[in-house]
């Protein structure tokens, strides 16, 4: 499939499903949605490390700090066990970061899809632009639901909490020496 198409499809469902999250966010049981974004994300989140394990990426480490994707993608699935602050934390950086996950599944670090042409979507690629659009949507949700309050006290919370999630990962690659959380400090 092209990667043209692959966007199409991807685009007509987001905004299908936003359109339906915002028609229907009264009635919505947000435990029951919340749980569906975790399974969705957890589904390809494993698919988009499958396929990065297959290309080699993953062979020094697991993909979670290399970039604020990743990261997101990575807690989304962590909410249930989370100190409320914490949850609230990350509950607050996803939806803050909502807009900026929908651009990123088009315009990707590692491979700008709107402009691929003749590329064809292999499964990187599609389960990249997934992820991007499901942590997109989910960011969306938590504010239609009423779940995030998009004020300027939620907004520096999240960006307090972003920042001090990368400063730990920072902090345990200088301390063990190695780039396991990505931002190598050694190179």
């Amino acid at each position: 499939m092209n990667m043209i198409v692959m966007l199409g499809i991807m685009t007509v469902f987001y905004f299908i499903t936003l359109t339906l999250i915002c028609l229907y966010r009264d009635k919505i049981n947000i435990k029951v949605g919340n749980l569906i974004f975790v399974i969705v994300d957890v589904i390809f989140f494993f698919f988009w490390n499958l396929a990065g394990y297959q290309r080699g990426w993953l062979d020094d480490r697991f993909m979670t700090l290399d970039n604020i994707s990743p990261m997101v993608c990575t807690m989304i699935p962590f909410i249930y066990v989370m100190n409320d602050k914490v949850k609230h934390g990350c509950l607050s950086m996803t939806a803050f970061l909502a807009f900026g996950m929908f651009c990123a599944m088009y315009i990707s670090p590692e491979h700008a899809y709107l402009f691929s042409f003749n590329e064809q979507a292999n499964l990187i690629y599609t389960s990249e632009a997934a992820c991007h659009l499901i942590c997109s949507l989910f960011g969306f949700y938590l504010v239609l639901t009423g779940q995030i309050k998009t004020d300027l006290r939620h907004w520096l919370y999240s960006i307090a909490f972003t920042f001090s999630i990368i400063g730990f990962g920072v902090f345990l690659n200088f301390v063990f020496h190695k780039d396991f959380f990505g931002m190598n400090p050694y190179g």
